[in-house]
This record gives C-alpha cells, sequence and structure tokens, in this order.
C-alpha cells in the first residue's frame, strides 16, 4: 500500500549497529578466473561478510516497512559505484527511486 509523501517536520533519526550472533563464518579466500589483465590474477580475500570490533557487520542495509507517512527523497542526487580491478566500491549505495545511478 503506498504511503503519503510529506515534507520532513520535526523528523529524527534511527541509528544502530547490527552485530553477527554466534561464531564467524571461516574467511573465505579467491582467484579471479576471468579477465586477469583487468581483474589481476592475485589472491583476495572474499568479502561476503565483512566484521569489524565486537561482531559489528559492515555493508549492512535495514529496511523500515509499514510506514503510515514518508519523506520526499531528492532524486536529483545521483549515486555513483566504481568498478576496479573487478570489484566494485562501494558495496553499497543508497539513491532514491528513479534517480540517476552511474556505474564507473
Amino acid at each position: 500500500t503506498p504511503v503519503a509523501v510529506e515534507p520532513l517536520q520535526g523528523g529524527g533519526t534511527i541509528s544502530g549497529t547490527v552485530t553477527l550472533d554466534g561464531v564467524p563464518p571461516p574467511v573465505e579466500t579467491y582467484t579471479p578466473n576471468k579477465d586477469a589483465e583487468v581483474c589481476g590474477a592475485e589472491e583476495r580475500t572474499a568479502e561476503d561478510i565483512l566484521l569489524g570490533p565486537e561482531q559489528g557487520i559492515k555493508n549492512v542495509v535495514v529496511s523500515i516497512t509499514n510506514l503510515s507517512k514518508s519523506i520526499a527523497l531528492d532524486r536529483s542526487i545521483a549515486g555513483m559505484m566504481d568498478q576496479k580491478g573487478c570489484l566494485f566500491t562501494p558495496h553499497i549505495v543508497q539513491v532514491a527511486a528513479g534517480a540517476p545511478m552511474t556505474f564507473l
């Protein structure tokens, strides 16, 4: 169900940390097997899950659902993601639906 979109007045913030509860998975490595001239041929550490201090998980997306109201997001703010050595950085980019997104 669509929610009403209104100008933000007296808005707040949500903050927190997502942590892994339990034993971290083993760190895996891999070697790119295509386009060695572009991607390189050195062994890399997989970044499926990146843990920081106290098992904080990096690059997490949290979705908030069932809102009764929403704010209008600025669709003129473009997102950008670079691809160096066959790895996209940053891993996550937040953009409004309909905003331009550039992949380098």
